[in-house]
């Protein structure tokens, strides 16, 4: 993964954030506004040779939550954002990948997922046009609800 996946961020100007989880690995890249493009890959907590591959776009404001801290663009993470994406596609292991845990074959996999990030590049280009490769999460209820309960309570 580092060698392949994760060069292939950086070529695309991606930098790993300073925040790591054991089975979460953070990207950003700043963009033309002011805020900046998130990746995270999330690794199975299992260790089973599963991730996803998630997107958000931080505003240049930050994003302020109900009962929290304003938090800078810099420091947004894509569990902050009300609208996230992720890649459709899961990548894993077959069951006979699994079995022979080849490197050639983790090899193979996370060169396929560098091919399928044009797919993301399209989506933080334009968020709101639906892609068929790429599943978008918008929380904006959920967070209005959680701001009608702070409101109140």
């Amino acid at each position: 993964m580092r060698k392949i996946f994760f060069a292939h961020l950086q070529a695309q100007g991606f930098y790993r954030t300073d925040e790591r989880a054991r089975d979460i690995s953070g990207f950003q890249r700043p963009r033309r506004d002011g805020g900046y493009d998130l990746v995270e890959i999330q690794f199975d907590k299992y260790a089973r040779p599963f991730f996803w591959v998630h997107l958000g776009i931080a505003p240049a404001a930050g994003v302020t939550l109900p009962a929290q801290a304003h938090t800078a663009a810099a420091d947004v993470r894509i569990y902050h954002l009300a609208l996230r994406a992720r890649l459709r596609r899961k990548f894993g292991l077959s069951l006979l990948g699994r079995l022979l845990r080849g490197q050639y074959i983790c090899d193979d996999l996370a060169r396929d997922a560098a091919a399928q990030f044009d797919a993301a590049e399209k989506w933080f280009a334009d968020p709101a046009h639906p892609l068929p490769s790429v599943v978008v999460h918008d929380y904006s209820d959920v967070i209005a609800r959680m701001q009608k309960q702070a409101e109140a309570g």
